[in-house]
């Protein structure tokens, strides 16, 4: 088996696996919704911040296979960790989404999978959305904590 089979078996299995889960509510929890017009990607992403760390990630995605694997690795990738190394996280993502070289590709750990998007650009989108959501929430979270 070749390095894009194994992606793309990796991709689906995170499509398949891919949960919608109620949105969580409550104090220093923030919620974003995005979409993507050009697939009809649809993100609406809940998160859960305490001590500077994501705590719970929820979120209800409907759209294309690379767009619910792009959530649901996203999902497992950023669960627990600081929002400096989220946000460093999704630089390094969107660093590859770019082609372009990034030092500690494994961290990004299943996610690199979706480096094999790039050969579809008007599928790059759909593996940023989930990436961008959590961005922004987290500023969202910041903003709001100062």
């Amino acid at each position: 088996m070749d390095i894009n089979e194994i992606y793309q078996r990796t991709i689906m299995d995170y499509a398949i696996k891919a949960h919608n889960n109620s949105l969580l509510s409550g104090l220093n929890t923030y919620q974003i919704s995005l979409n993507n017009p050009t697939c009809g990607d649809e993100l609406t992403l809940s998160v859960l911040i305490s001590n500077d760390k994501v705590c719970k990630i929820a979120y209800q995605a409907d759209g294309c296979v690379i767009f619910k694997a792009a959530t649901a690795m996203m999902d497992k990738i950023c669960l627990g960790r600081s929002i400096s190394e989220i946000k460093r996280l999704e630089y390094q993502f969107s660093q590859m989404m770019m082609q372009k070289d990034i030092d500690d590709i494994e961290n990004l750990g299943d996610a690199i999978a979706l480096q094999s998007v790039v050969k579809l650009p008007v599928r790059i989108k759909c593996a940023m959305l989930p990436w961008k959501a959590i961005y922004q929430v987290l500023n969202e979270g910041e903003n709001n904590a100062r």
